[in-house]
């Protein structure tokens, strides 16, 4: 099942970080950034725990896993 909620933990810190190299450029066809697009910043788990204390991010989970996010 999917839900939204706010992210609270240091895993969903970390599965934002791995679905960010998972889409930049660098690892993402030509053909998959032209019609699904692309992410152009990489953070590292100390700034978006800071950022998250500031605002907690949301996150988009599938059971355990985090399929997406908003910072």
């Amino acid at each position: 099942m999917v839900h939204f909620k706010r992210a609270d933990a240091k895993e969903e810190l970390q599965q934002i970080l791995k679905l960010q190299r998972a889409n930049l450029p660098a690892a993402v066809s030509s053909e998959v950034q032209k019609t699904e697009g692309f992410v152009t910043v990489e953070h590292t788990l100390d700034m978006l725990k800071r950022m998250n204390q500031a605002c907690a991010h949301f996150v988009v989970k599938s059971d355990e896993d985090v399929v997406g996010y908003a910072l």
